[in-house]
């Protein structure tokens, strides 16, 4: 587990502060407390954050519609509070045009509802999917996996959460986040299945 565990927290790390910028900003633009054109402006805006998590390909003739994009998602994510709004959600960015070539945009709306919430949802991507074995891809589905996946390992990760609360509660403080344990435990959880999946798929090549 210590192969999996330690590139996780490592990577938890890494990310804390960016994660944190990146939902904070956001969350403000949601609330109404930016304005669309001055969170267009901002380096950490959504669209940034799709670029770096490698999303933002998938998206189709954005560029001219990014202020339209943004009130959509204003107007929708404060619904989206349980696993089967992701998948609605989903569904809606493709009647809404904005899928490219046909793809799913499962793992970016799954990123953007992470982004507005990280203490309720996790992003999905493809390594995560890989270690817990999923095959039909919908996000209520994948979290049900995840669960399965964690479970009897409780314990240890609670310890990894509170250990790093307790670390970073610096930065939580400067973020004014209130839930920071379960932001750590959902981002924990996120890091844990992307190494989980990475050493898998390492392995694979080198046999």
């Amino acid at each position: 587990m210590d192969e999996i565990l330690n590139p996780a927290i490592i990577q938890f790390r890494k990310y804390l502060y960016g994660d944190l910028y990146f939902h904070t900003e956001f969350k403000k633009f949601i609330d109404g407390d930016i304005s669309a054109n001055n969170y267009l402006k901002s380096p950490v805006s959504i669209f940034r954050f799709y670029t770096e998590y490698g999303v933002s390909r998938n998206l189709h003739g954005i560029a001219g519609k990014r202020p339209e994009f943004l009130q959509y998602l204003k107007a929708r994510l404060p619904k989206v509070s349980s696993p089967t709004h992701v998948d609605d959600f989903n569904s809606d960015e493709f009647r809404r045009g904005y899928a490219k070539d046909g793809k799913s945009l499962l793992s970016l709306v799954s990123k953007t509802a992470f982004l507005y919430r990280p203490n309720i949802f996790i992003p999905l991507d493809t390594y995560a999917v890989e270690t817990i074995g999923l095959k039909d891809i919908n996000y209520a589905s994948y979290i049900k996996k995840c669960d399965e996946y964690f479970m009897g390992k409780d314990s240890i990760i609670s310890n990894i959460v509170q250990q790093e609360v307790m670390m970073h509660q610096n930065i939580f403080d400067y973020f004014k986040i209130t839930d920071a344990e379960a932001f750590t435990k959902n981002r924990l959880r996120d890091k844990i299945l992307w190494s989980a999946g990475l050493n898998k798929k390492q392995q694979i090549i080198s046999t």
